[in-house]
């Protein structure tokens, strides 16, 4: 059975081999440092979260996102609801970028 929930301090050792295989794959390096203040961050910042998806128990995967409260952020949110679309009694925003901008225009 496939279960996902919150990151906790016990999933460290099977996070950081994860993380570390998929910057493999990827060729990515990164230092020790900064798994650190990465897991940290997943555990202890407000805005970014960490979650594992377990098989049989067994974490076999990670994701990490932001989390952003718009009800608290309401210019933000006025911004976004133009762009929005109520989905399951959430709402769901997403951007597609115009791929005939020039990737150095924001």
């Amino acid at each position: 059975m496939l279960e996902i929930n919150l990151l906790t301090e016990s999933d460290r050792d099977r996070w950081e081999w994860l993380a570390r295989d998929k910057d493999t794959y990827f060729e990515l390096e990164r230092s020790d440092d900064d798994y650190e203040r990465t897991w940290r961050r997943l555990l202890d910042d407000e805005q970014v979260r960490g979650i594992g998806a377990r098989q049989d128990g067994r974490m076999v995967g990670i994701a990490h996102y932001l989390y952003w409260n718009t009800l608290e952020d309401a210019p933000a949110r006025g911004l976004y609801d133009k762009v929005g679309r109520l989905h399951q009694g959430l709402i769901l925003y997403t951007y597609r970028r115009d791929a005939n901008l020039a990737s150095t225009q924001r």
